[in-house]
C-alpha cells in the first residue's frame, strides 16, 4: 500500500472508507513522535521490574466476569493455552484514580509510567474522537455509541511486551480485534502484518509520527459490511531478542495500541476472533 498518511484536520469519511475497502487499514498522522513512545516504553519496562505481587495489585474488571474489560496488569503464557506469550498493561483515563490508593502506587516506577501513559492516552482519544466524528457523517449515531453521554467510553491504551520466540515465529497469531476499532500507535520493531485473511497479510511500514487505524470485529455491524475488520498478526523479525537485548534477553519487541469499543459491545466467541471470515 502506498503510504499516504491522512491528516486529522482534513479527514473525510469517503477517504477513510476507500482505504478500508481497499486495504483494511489506513495510516493517520499522530501528534507524538516515536521518541516519546520510547520514553514511555522505558517507564513501562521499569514498572515490570516491580515484584509480581505488587504488579498484580493493579488489576480490575470494569464489567464483572468479563476478562475483556480488564484494566491494569496481565501476563499471558503459552503453556496456559494462549497463542502468544506477553505481559501487558491496560491504561484508561480512570486508571490513575482507581489504582492511586493501592500499596505500591507511590513507587516512582508506577507514578512515572502512569504519568507518561496518561499523556499518550489523551492524544489517542482525541484522535479517535475526530475519526469517529467523521464516520458519523455517513453513519449517524456512531459517535453517540462510542462517546455516550451517560457513561464512560470503553477505551483503553495497551502497553505490550512480547516474549522472544524465533525468527519468523508468531508473536501474536492471526486475529481480529474485539469490538470497534484500533489505533496501532508505536512499536519497537517491524512485524505487524495486516490483510483481509491469512493469504493477503502484508507487513506494515509504521513510520514515525503516524498511527495505523484498523477496524475491529464489530465495526462492520456498526457501519457497513463494506468496511470489514482488519485481520492481522505479529511476527518476530530478529533471531532471539529485541535489538541489543536492552529490555532483557526474553523480550522480542514492545508495542503501544489504543482500543476503542462501542457502548453496545457484543460478546463474541474465541473462534469468531481467531478465524478469518468472508466479507
Amino acid at each position: 500500500m502506498e503510504n499516504i498518511c491522512l491528516e486529522k484536520d482534513s479527514l473525510t469519511c469517503d477517504t477513510m472508507k476507500e482505504k478500508i475497502v481497499s486495504h483494511n487499514y489506513f495510516p493517520i498522522a499522530f501528534s507524538l513522535p516515536h521518541k516519546e513512545f520510547r520514553k514511555t516504553a522505558d517507564h513501562f519496562f521499569s514498572f515490570l521490574t516491580l515484584p509480581l505481587e505488587v504488579k498484580q495489585r493493579f488489576y480490575l474488571l470494569t464489567k464483572e466476569d468479563d476478562r475483556e474489560s480488564m484494566v491494569g496488569y496481565m501476563k499471558r503464557e503459552q503453556q496456559k493455552g494462549d497463542l502468544d506469550e506477553k505481559e501487558y498493561f491496560h491504561y484508561n483515563r480512570y486508571a490513575k484514580d482507581a489504582f492511586g490508593a493501592l500499596p505500591g502506587s507511590e513507587d516512582k516506577r508506577v507514578t512515572d509510567f502512569f504519568s507518561a501513559a496518561h499523556s499518550i492516552y489523551e492524544e489517542a482519544e482525541d484522535l479517535m474522537r475526530a475519526i469517529i466524528q467523521e464516520f458519523d457523517v455517513s453513519f449517524p449515531g456512531l459517535y453517540q455509541n462510542f462517546f455516550p453521554e451517560d457513561a464512560h467510553p470503553h477505551f483503553y491504551l495497551r502497553f505490550l511486551k512480547y516474549s522472544s520466540q524465533g525468527r519468523g515465529d508468531l508473536l501474536a497469531g492471526g486475529h481480529y480485534d474485539l469490538g470497534g476499532c484500533t489505533l496501532a500507535l508505536a512499536e519497537s520493531a517491524p512485524g505487524l502484518r495486516i490483510g483481509r485473511d491469512q493469504e493477503t497479510l502484508q507487513e506494515i511500514e509504521h513510520r514515525d509520527g503516524q498511527a495505523i487505524f484498523m477496524p475491529g470485529l464489530q465495526f462492520p455491524e456498526l457501519t457497513s459490511d463494506d468496511l470489514p475488520p482488519a485481520w492481522h498478526d505479529v511476527v518476530q523479525k530478529k533471531d532471539d531478542r529485541m535489538g541489543g537485548g536492552e529490555y532483557g534477553d526474553d523480550t522480542a519487541r514492545w508495542a503501544v495500541v489504543f482500543f476503542a469499543d462501542p457502548a453496545t459491545l457484543t460478546e463474541t466467541r474465541w473462534e469468531d476472533r481467531h478465524r478469518p471470515k468472508s466479507y
